[in-house]
């Protein structure tokens, strides 16, 4: 498992997970990387937690999966600023299951870290800009 950090001093005053999850995703986007969201925090009341459960919501998966080119990537977002005890026993549990498939689970404090690591693993160009493809992409119609 990789635990990817920013460089440089704990900022105190980092953006919370939310703000760093969009940013990722926002650059996500832009490179035409295929990701996914879980959103366990959308069961926000017991009933509504109730029928995610029965849809199958499990405690602990990661916040994003990216399955493109080849790469199984599955992230769990913290802050910036966050610490390796922020991550829940049930997320460790989550991600080690993913590593024993044969995906690669990064536990990111924020953005940066992540962005860094998906340079790294070669899915994102280090200028910001959208990785070249062989071939343009056809979406799907709807």
């Amino acid at each position: 498992m990789i635990y990817a950090r920013p460089s440089g001093p704990r900022d105190q005053f980092a953006p919370d997970e939310h703000s760093e999850q969009a940013t990722l995703v926002t650059r996500l986007k832009r490179a035409h990387i295929w990701y996914h969201s879980i959103p366990n925090a959308a069961a926000t009341s017991a009933r509504r937690q109730a029928h995610m459960k029965k849809e199958g919501l499990r405690p602990g998966v990661p916040d994003l999966y990216i399955i493109d080119k080849g790469a199984r990537v599955a992230i769990e977002m913290k802050r910036a600023n966050g610490r390796n005890s922020d991550v829940k026993p049930e997320q460790l549990k989550a991600l080690e299951h993913l590593e024993r498939e044969g995906w690669t689970c990064i536990v990111a404090f924020g953005y940066k870290a992540a962005e860094a690591e998906l340079i790294h693993l070669g899915l994102l160009e280090p200028s910001g800009e959208p990785r070249r493809r062989g071939k343009s992409v056809t979406p799907l119609a709807v």
